[in-house]
């Protein structure tokens, strides 16, 4: 998001800026590598331990996402969700999983094969997800490993099959 809003023009960028986007700037430092957000007074209070600034930081996110989306197709991938804290689980239901969605496509994965290193803010999220499933189709596809075969079988596409597969 900070490297789009880079290519910008700086007047450009500033027009799809939303009210409090320093909050949101505070929440996620990235967003201060934009010049424009850079040069914005900095936020007085403090973001992460004020409930309502944390509140407003998210709106700020969900706004601009919602702003970059109506200008240029927007997909936002994130890894590991097995392993996502309680206030990420708070940001994504915020921005991702309320009425005010923006268009954004969010692609989201999770490990299931060791279901010990689940946390229980990723059990919350899969609940919030099923929640979230009266606003948008969700699909689910289910991967799993290659088999060795299929894994030899990768090697020599990508190296060449005069290559040698232990």
């Amino acid at each position: 998001l900070s490297h789009y809003l880079k290519s910008l023009h700086e007047v450009d960028a500033a027009t799809i800026l939303p009210y409090r986007i320093n909050l949101a700037a505070n929440l996620f430092p990235v967003l201060r590598r934009v010049h424009v957000i850079a040069r914005m007074v900095p936020a007085v209070r403090s973001v992460t331990e004020d409930a309502e600034a944390k509140a407003e930081a998210f709106d700020a996110l969900r706004s601009l996402l919602w702003r970059v989306g109506e200008q240029s197709p927007l997909i936002i991938f994130i890894d590991d969700t097995q392993w996502i804290d309680e206030d990420s689980v708070s940001l994504l239901n915020a921005v991702f999983f309320s009425d005010q969605r923006p268009n954004v496509m969010l692609i989201a994965t999770e490990r299931t094969s060791d279901r010990s290193t689940i946390g229980p803010a990723a059990d919350r999220l899969a609940a919030d997800q099923d929640q979230a499933s009266k606003f948008e189709t969700n699909l689910v596809i289910e991967l799993e490993g290659l088999s060795n075969s299929d894994a030899r079988q990768l090697i020599r596409e990508v190296r060449g099959s005069d290559s040698a597969v232990d």
